[in-house]
């Protein structure tokens, strides 16, 4: 009789594509230069490397505007993940979930109607992998 092994630990090393390397969070606070949209874009993925970014939050501490909208940019496409409409001055908008960024994307944030002056923070969060 031939006994399988219920759990192979080197086989199981051996065949990983990727794995954790380290968290990622990335805080962004600028002042809105203009009264249009505003675009505040986090760093890219870089190459040899995915994200997975599990939390988003922004604000616009000073005034209200039409909207807010954060997504994962790939380079071409906004891949919207909350939308925050006519959000109040300084009130925290988040979205927190799991989305898988490959190298290239970024994580965005559109503020739709700021006000010259105001203070916009963002911060995003998750972890990194390598990919073998």
């Amino acid at each position: 009789m031939t006994t399988v092994p219920v759990h192979d630990e080197d086989a199981f090393l051996t065949n990983l594509i990727f794995g954790y390397n380290d968290r990622h969070s990335e805080h962004k606070h600028v002042i809105a230069p203009a009264s249009a949209a505003y675009t505040l874009d986090f760093t890219a993925v870089p190459a040899g490397e995915v994200w997975i970014i599990q939390a988003i939050f922004g604000r616009n501490a000073n005034s209200p505007m039409d909207f807010l909208l954060l997504c994962v940019h790939d380079g071409a496409n906004d891949a919207p993940l909350y939308i925050a409409t006519s959000p109040a001055a300084g009130s925290w908008h988040a979205w927190t979930g799991s989305v898988v960024c490959k190298a290239g994307d970024k994580v965005r944030l559109y503020f739709y109607n700021a006000t010259v002056g105001d203070n916009l923070i963002a911060h995003a969060w998750g972890y990194k992998m390598k990919v073998a």
